[in-house]
């Protein structure tokens, strides 16, 4: 499945996410790093999608699912926000409070990706904003409203490339799951499907599990967090089990 379909899913709230998933917490070199990845074609793994008529708490804004499969994404969150934020240009509608923008270039002579350094970048029209780019909705647009359109022409193979990111393919697996109706079932699945992930800690799991049986936890937790707040105390909970408060 092509992401600019999956992000198209996501916008239209066709495709959403489980209240017992972690936030997002990939940091700037995750971002550079997938972004290259993606660029480069190069694998990045799979996506797991869990079709079900019996969802479990939902995140964000999502449509009733009366007699209605409602697909909700288990395995590919952050690589799914991150393209979100890029070619969206905002925030996926699974996330009410959260305000992410990563100030990524891409230089069209080096085929480099580097966060913009005022020093190195300014003046210089081989570094486009990624998120300029895909504002402009293809290469062959951005080349029309650039200021040098004869110069950005002599580099249409790399903008096109750039631009590809979008068609890039995932293998989406919504059959395997589609028989499992039990909510814990389908944790532990996700538990073991996260476990290898090198930011996915042992508390997002343990969270992960109790929300199963206990759909509130969160929403609770985020109550005492801004009753501590206004008390003076500030607990930076994220680092601790994977959410934010509002």
């Amino acid at each position: 499945m092509k992401v600019e379909t999956l992000l198209r899913d996501i916008e239209k709230t066709d495709l959403v996410l489980p209240e017992f998933q972690r936030d997002f917490v990939w940091n700037e070199d995750d971002v550079k790093k997938f972004i290259q990845s993606l660029y480069k074609n190069y694998p990045t793994g799979s996506l797991l999608i869990w079709k079900t008529l019996k969802p479990p708490k939902l995140r964000g804004e999502h449509k009733p699912a009366d007699n209605v499969y409602t697909r909700v994404l288990l395995d590919g969150q952050q690589r799914l926000t991150t393209l979100y934020l890029f070619v969206k240009g905002k925030t996926p509608p699974y996330y009410t409070n959260m305000v992410k923008k990563y100030n990524l270039y891409f230089n069209v002579e080096t085929e480099e990706f580097r966060y913009y350094q005022k020093t190195l970048m300014d003046g210089r029209k081989e570094w486009i904003s990624v998120l300029d780019f895909f504002q402009s909705e293809s290469a062959a647009l951005f080349i029309q409203n650039a200021q040098d359109p004869a110069y950005y022409f002599k580099y249409l193979a790399q903008l096109t490339k750039l631009e590809q990111i979008k068609n890039y393919e995932y293998f989406v697996d919504e059959e395997k799951l589609g028989k499992l109706s039990d909510i814990k079932e389908v944790v532990r699945i996700f538990n073991l499907v996260n476990k290898q992930g090198r930011t996915l800690l042992e508390q997002d799991l343990a969270l992960a599990h109790v929300s199963a049986f206990w759909p509130e936890i969160k929403d609770l937790f985020r109550k005492e967090l801004i009753l501590y707040k206004q008390l003076g105390f500030n607990f930076d909970f994220n680092f601790f089990i994977g959410f934010t408060t509002p």
